[in-house]
């Protein structure tokens, strides 16, 4: 009887350390989104709309998008803006918010690699080392 109830709280002992195990593993896990947060070097672009004497600036300046944490980013580089953004927890979606202009876009997101894209238009970045 006594070793009955001694095998019973070792059980129930062992199911709570189980599911807070888990529950901690859980909470440890970064969602796919948080690879956003890094700062990232443009590489390749699609932009119908720059003219040619902005694509030289690109070129020669390069781009740097910074995300961060607290929904805040900004660019640097060839072309210089601060604004906010939201990122969906599986990170295939981003709104950006400029001096009130909302932009959203489809994002492939990687650890190394972001994609931004919409309609004819696309930014390939390479996290910056």
């Amino acid at each position: 009887n006594r070793n009955q109830r001694i095998m019973k709280k070792t059980t129930q002992l062992g199911c709570i350390a189980f599911v807070f195990l888990l529950l901690s593993v859980t909470a440890c896990t970064k969602s796919p989104s948080a690879r956003i947060y890094n700062m990232w070097r443009l590489e390749d672009f699609i932009k119908p709309s720059l003219d040619s004497a902005m694509l030289a600036k690109v070129d020669a300046q390069g781009v740097i998008y910074t995300f961060s944490k607290d929904g805040k980013y900004s660019v640097s580089g060839a072309i210089n803006s601060v604004g906010t953004f939201e990122i969906n927890e599986e990170g295939t979606h981003l709104i950006t918010t400029e001096d009130g202009e909302i932009t959203t876009y489809k994002v492939q997101l990687t650890n190394s690699m972001l994609k931004l894209s919409k309609a004819e238009e696309s930014m390939i970045f390479k996290v910056k080392q």
